[in-house]
């Protein structure tokens, strides 16, 4: 039990390190400006998400979750690492509107660790009688599906424009 507190530590502190670094990646300013600073910041993120993504598999291998939520967190694992793999792959074959649309993508999955925290307080609010293990459930497959929604959405929405 040790070691899952330990992973989880490993995934946490990269992890909350993307999540506080990615929404500077959207700043056009500071892309136009600075390229060089979005440069080092983008690869400081793809180090955090990577070593993010480590831990949290060894952690979905262990979760005391339930099956429909280990296998959410597998499924996020995954996503999180090939759109991460798909954006760095656009950037250096110079493809910037690709490369930005993985990169909206691959931050809606970083950002799934704030739904997660919030639909199951939510989920508890608007349905006591519901046990708490049928929220959680429901808030993991909520928090990356609704996550990944809305990125397409801002996705089509910025292909309109």
């Amino acid at each position: 039990m040790a070691l899952h507190y330990l992973y989880l530590a490993v995934h946490a502190v990269p992890g909350g390190l993307a999540l506080a670094l990615g929404p500077l990646q959207f700043v056009k300013r500071l892309r136009v400006r600075r390229p060089e600073l979005h440069r080092v910041v983008g690869r400081v993120y793809l180090v955090s998400v990577v070593i993010a993504s480590v831990a949290a598999a060894v952690n979905a291998a262990v979760t005391i979750s339930g099956f429909p939520a280990q296998v959410a967190f597998f499924i996020l694992v995954a996503a999180w690492l090939y759109t991460l793999a798909m954006a760095y792959w656009s950037i250096r074959r110079r493809e910037v509107r690709l490369h930005q649309m993985w990169m909206t993508r691959n931050y809606a999955l970083t950002f799934a660790a704030v739904t997660l925290r919030v639909y199951p307080l939510l989920g508890l609010q608007l349905y006591p009688s519901v046990g708490f293990e049928a929220i959680y459930t429901v808030a993991v497959w909520g928090s990356i599906l609704g996550n990944v929604l809305v990125a397409e959405y801002f996705i089509v929405q910025s292909r309109q424009v």
